[in-house]
């Protein structure tokens, strides 16, 4: 067990009235310290501390909160318009090029596993 050795310097009413205790319990004053330690501790927990933000998230682009509220945020940028759209091209619509010309016989037909294997030089 780890000992401790502490300077304290006691209100001397209250020295008087813990060695009293202590007297009356017989115990020692370490003992009935130790006691009213544990009964402090046991009625004011430690509070455990919040996670610290990542520094990462966030760090490029957008808030440093971004992991934990992205719902918030999202539906909040939704409400306002502040949504990225998808762009339209400016550039004149070509029509698309036909794979096969309709008018040939010879592109219309289904191609056979012949007429895909390279022919022998002649």
């Amino acid at each position: 067990m780890l000992e401790i050795t502490l300077n304290w310097k006691p209100d001397p009413d209250t020295l008087t009235q813990l060695v009293q205790v202590a007297l009356q319990k017989h115990q020692s004053l370490e003992t009935l310290l130790d006691e009213a330690i544990q009964q402090y501790l046991q009625t004011n927990p430690i509070a455990e501390s919040e996670p610290t933000h990542d520094p990462l998230i966030g760090l490029y682009n957008g808030t440093p909160d971004l992991s934990t509220q992205a719902e918030d945020i999202l539906s909040r940028e939704i409400k306002a318009g502040k949504m990225p759209t998808l762009r339209k091209s400016t550039a004149p619509k070509s029509p698309p090029t036909p794979l096969v010309n309709p008018d040939d016989e010879t592109q219309a037909q289904t191609p056979t596993p012949e007429s895909l294997t390279p022919s022998a030089p002649q």
